[in-house]
């Protein structure tokens, strides 16, 4: 097996966790097996929580508001206790998996996360669809070459994912399709009224109904409604038939802990454009000179997750009336933006420094902000403000 890291340059920790409501399941990478290996708290997988993420997430300090105290001690203790069981003391890279995909839970997290000293390129929160997308793509080609897909038997019912790569005008994609199944058997299977043998045929349906006679390479089980030891003999065939199974809880972790290697060296996800639905479809660039040479910039590349797109860049202005963005679209053609600045003060020669703030609230949707900073002892900066919503609903 390839080493996932270079051993030379990389040689702090590397994290992955699964965030649940009330636990988390920890993963890490082991430069001496060079492998992710999941942690364990006294034979157990998960460590538990004092209280419920909710409440965390809730959490108020009348004299420091928004510090999220208990939160951010969870995870230095998530940390701390990958630092005792390696012996390594700094972090390289920490990804975090969270089920629920709401900015509140997010920011709550960016904020803990950055109670901990840790830089922001240093830490990542993906959503579980995410997770699993890493985990099918970092292992052998032949278990995702024909598609991969997953069965979460979660306590609201089984969601279903299937991931196909499809390679179009030399760009590599991976395809995500998803649907959620209900049904009063599948809650009595959660409750512990019915074992998995009662649902069997169920169980089948709903496997025939998602993936519609296609084909995949392989398929993965998890969750509460999942966490036996024998599956039911019909269900088990259906599975096994022309491709590989898998069956464990430890999925998302471990996953969580692929995309943390994957920022510090990436294999897959580089060059390839993940499309779910917790990722910008589109790029936005602008044109730029550079040591008086052209050059495109890229605010932002397509397939990165719309939360941790956020970023903030200083320019000095050429052109003082627009700035004009160029969107490249799924089917890879550029669209303009215009960001119109007649409200800037009009300065002579290049002596306009503008600050410019791109921030996203959903995959389709983010927010512009240009401020006038000014140009030094020169000119002042006027106070002015521009913002732009640019939304790429189809």
């Amino acid at each position: 097996m390839d080493s996932l890291v270079n051993n030379e340059t990389n040689t702090g920790l590397i994290i992955g966790v699964d965030l649940r409501e009330d636990s988390a399941m920890v993963s890490y990478y082991d430069y001496s097996y060079e492998d992710v290996i999941q942690m364990e708290y006294d034979d157990r997988q998960e460590t538990f929580f004092g209280c419920t993420l909710k409440e965390m997430i809730e959490e108020k300090d009348e004299f420091a508001p928004n510090t999220y105290k208990t939160l951010t001690e969870t995870f230095k203790d998530i940390v701390e206790s990958v630092r005792i069981k390696t012996d390594i003391s700094k972090v390289d890279s920490i990804s975090v998996c969270v089920h629920d995909y709401k900015i509140e839970t997010l920011e709550a997290i960016k904020i803990a996360l950055s109670n901990l000293d840790l830089d922001s390129y240093k830490w990542e929160v993906i959503s579980d669809a995410e997770s699993f997308a890493y985990y099918a793509y970092l292992q052998k080609k032949e278990l995702y070459l024909g598609g991969v897909g997953l069965m979460d038997f979660r306590e609201d019912g089984i969601e279903m994912c299937r991931l196909m790569s499809k390679r179009v005008h030399n760009i590599d994609y991976i395809i995500e399709e998803r649907k959620h199944f209900n049904s009063p058997e599948f809650d009595s299977v959660i409750y512990g009224e019915k074992t998995l043998d009662d649902i069997d045929e169920e169980l089948c349906q709903t496997l025939n109904d998602f993936l519609e006679k296609r084909a995949i390479s392989a398929i993965y089980l998890t969750g509460k409604g999942f966490n036996v030891n024998n599956l039911p003999q019909k269900f088990t065939k259906q599975i096994v038939c022309r491709k590989k199974a898998f069956i464990g809880q430890n999925l998302y972790t471990k996953g969580a802990c692929y995309c943390a290697l994957e920022n510090l060296k990436p294999k897959v996800f580089d060059n390839t454009v993940l499309l779910s639905k917790e990722r910008i479809m589109v790029g936005i660039e602008l044109d730029i000179k550079e040591f008086g040479k052209d050059k495109r910039f890229r605010l932002v590349k397509p397939g990165s997750n719309w939360f941790m797109a956020e970023r903030t860049v200083d320019f000095i202005l050429d052109d003082i009336r627009q700035i004009n963005l160029k969107i490249l679209t799924a089917d890879n053609r550029f669209d303009d933006e215009v960001i119109d600045l007649s409200d800037f003060p009009l300065r002579e020669g290049k002596t306009t420094r503008i600050s410019l703030n791109i921030k996203f609230f959903s995959n389709s949707r983010c927010q512009i902000v240009v401020k006038d900073l000014g140009f030094g002892d020169f000119y002042r900066s006027s106070g002015k403000v521009i913002y732009k919503d640019l939304d790429f609903a189809i």
